[in-house]
């Protein structure tokens, strides 16, 4: 018999009905309605064996809890082979068949994800198989469950494994948790890619490191525009890109935050008259001294810079948003965009500015200098192509960690 994914839990529940034991050996577990039901099922003297493994973390510590609970449970640990098997086998007086094939016994196995199972009533080698991985296997130590609760706690299963397993809704949290645990170059290039998974997985429409639609294309198309000599003839469609109001099915440069809301920038970067050319000739300027600044006179060019744009127009100023925004464009290595999408999350990744108001351009000059103070942050630029482009948009970057839609 096979099995499609929307017969599995009620086949499962059937062949519990039968079985005196049941073996599971798969590579994650997850709670849900399969464990539920299994849980019943011991309750009824059904005796159980598990061996799970823990690979990448998706495997939560809650399944594994009740497994050992009811029955008896065993772990791999991966760091062997990658265990990546999905067998289960019910045994009774009369009956017995196996299950082999693609689901994992997790929410997402036996719900969401499209899988395919053949059950057969031939259990002779798939048991035999069983019996012998049972005995390669350690028996659960005490501490076991809590070590990998704790190992977990510290590098989050990838947004891929969450969502394979049918994890809980990934959250903002898990993006700032990424950037927590980097503490060198290498943390940060992990960190980055991390959080790309992530917002594939949340956000299908956009992404960190894609050559389309993400951070780093809005960063290589609006750092050359932001770096222009002069401003006086801008286009509307590089003026667009600049205030992250242009977006069509290639880029979407609101993702260092949009300025669609702001009037006053609206007007002066869209409309061209003579005093919005001369108002953004004063902006260019501004920009101009942070292009040629060396990395040792930040923050505080930055935040002269601000202050000398949020200037530039003496009625209706210009707020740090806007000016935040094209200095990162201009210096992604050096200027995070300060957006009301990122702000709160940037209070959480560093929460010693949490009581700082980040709109007051002293206190987002605090902001990058304890940027500048972070681990992966203070390193020269690495020798490989692809990670060199990262490392020279670091700091405008910090955005896709932070930013909240």
């Amino acid at each position: 018999m096979f099995l499609t994914a929307n017969q599995l839990l009620r086949q499962f529940e059937k062949n519990l009905c039968f079985a005196q034991y049941v073996d599971i050996a798969v590579a994650w577990a997850t709670s849900g309605p399969a464990l539920k039901m299994l849980c019943a099922a011991q309750k009824k003297g059904v005796e159980i064996r598990a061996i799970v493994g823990t690979v990448g973390n998706a495997t939560e510590p809650d399944a594994l809890e009740r497994l050992a609970e009811i029955g008896e449970l065993r772990l791999v640990d991966g760091s062997g082979k990658l265990f990546h098997p999905k067998i289960y086998i019910f045994r009774g007086r009369g009956d017995s068949c196996a299950w082999v094939g693609s689901a994992n016994f997790t929410r997402a196995g036996f719900g969401n994800n499209e899988e395919g199972v053949q059950e057969t009533n031939d259990v002779r080698d798939v048991l035999g198989w069983f019996e012998h991985r049972w005995r390669e296997c350690d028996p659960l130590r005490p501490r076991a469950i809590e070590d990998y609760q704790k190992r977990r706690a510290l590098i989050l299963p990838s947004p891929h494994l969450q969502k394979m397993t049918g994890a809980l809704k990934l959250q903002d949290s898990d993006r700032l948790e990424y950037l927590r645990q980097a503490h060198s170059w290498y943390g940060y290039v992990t960190a980055l890619r991390r959080c790309h998974e992530w917002w594939e997985v949340h956000e299908n429409d956009h992404s960190v490191l894609d050559k389309r639609r993400s951070w780093v294309h809005t960063i290589e198309e609006g750092r050359p525009i932001a770096r222009k000599k002069s401003w006086s003839q801008l286009s509307r469609e590089n003026a667009k890109i600049l205030l992250g109001t242009y977006d069509d099915s290639r880029l979407d440069s609101a993702l260092l935050g949009t300025m669609r809301g702001n009037g006053v920038a609206m007007n002066v970067f869209l409309e061209s008259t003579p005093e919005n050319e001369e108002i953004r000739e004063r902006i260019r300027v501004a920009v101009s001294r942070v292009i040629d600044a060396r990395a040792s006179e930040f923050p505080d060019v930055a935040v002269d810079a601000v202050k000398r744009i949020k200037k530039a127009r003496k009625e209706g100023r210009i707020g740090i948003g806007v000016a935040t925004r094209i200095l990162a464009l201009a210096r992604p290595d050096r200027i995070v965009s300060m957006n009301k999408g990122a702000k709160i999350q940037l209070k959480h990744i560093f929460p010693e500015l949490s009581k700082r108001n980040l709109y007051v351009p002293e206190n987002y000059g605090l902001l990058l200098e304890r940027l500048y103070r972070e681990p992966w942050f203070d390193v020269d630029e690495p020798g490989d192509e692809l990670e060199g482009r990262w490392w020279s948009m670091r700091a405008a970057l910090l955005d896709c960690f932070a930013y909240s839609p």
